[in-house]
């Protein structure tokens, strides 16, 4: 686990199905995003998904939404992707007003995608 003082990720490697999961815990800006980079640098794995559980995730900004874009285009190179789960009400706001819904797969929690990846 790595945490600033604005937010805390963890990250968990899943077999089944092959998930790289990685929780995003309280508030992602410019100060805070550097820690995600680098929680996320590598993954998600040959042949895994990236899932981001992001239900503690209380405010994102442009920086993080940057980081949540590089993170999609890493993913989609290995051809497995990556799922958003669990996403509340502030954080939806900041991806629906810059019209990333339509470019990230957005779940309802991690079970979910879990389910639709079995």
């Amino acid at each position: 686990m790595e945490q600033s003082e604005l937010v805390t990720v963890e990250a968990e490697a899943l077999d089944r199905p092959a998930v790289d999961l990685v929780r995003v815990i309280g508030e992602l800006d410019f100060a805070s995003t550097p820690l995600l980079s680098t929680a996320l640098a590598g993954l998600p794995g040959p042949g895994r998904a990236l899932v981001l559980d992001l239900s503690r995730l209380e405010f994102c900004d442009s920086s993080g939404l940057g980081e949540l874009i590089a993170a999609h285009k890493r993913a989609a190179a290995t051809g497995r992707g990556l799922y958003l789960a669990d996403v509340g009400p502030a954080v939806r706001a900041a991806i629906t007003a810059t019209s990333l819904d339509q470019l990230f797969v957005i779940r309802p929690d991690v079970a979910a995608v879990l389910a639709e990846l079995s």
